[in-house]
């Protein structure tokens, strides 16, 4: 199966904006990740319901710096 990963810094933004092209990308056969820090439980659910796999990671939404990044990025793998 293919996997496709979505590496968010927003949970919530991904869920307004992004949730229905990935449900598209889940039933063309993709295996969904999503990597975000995740604030609320009910979002966690809602992506786990829908076949989503979810990472939680330390990242500050705001935060520009590429190290932080790729820390997190090591840490979801």
């Amino acid at each position: 199966m293919k996997r496709l990963c979505y590496f968010v810094n927003s949970d919530w933004y991904f869920d307004l904006h992004w949730t229905e092209r990935a449900i598209a990308a889940r039933d063309a056969g993709y295996e969904i990740h999503i990597i975000s820090h995740f604030i609320g439980e009910e979002i966690i659910k809602k992506f786990k319901t829908l076949g989503f796999i979810c990472h939680n990671v330390s990242l500050v939404a705001q935060s520009f710096n590429m190290f932080v990044f790729f820390r997190a990025f090591l840490k979801a793998r």
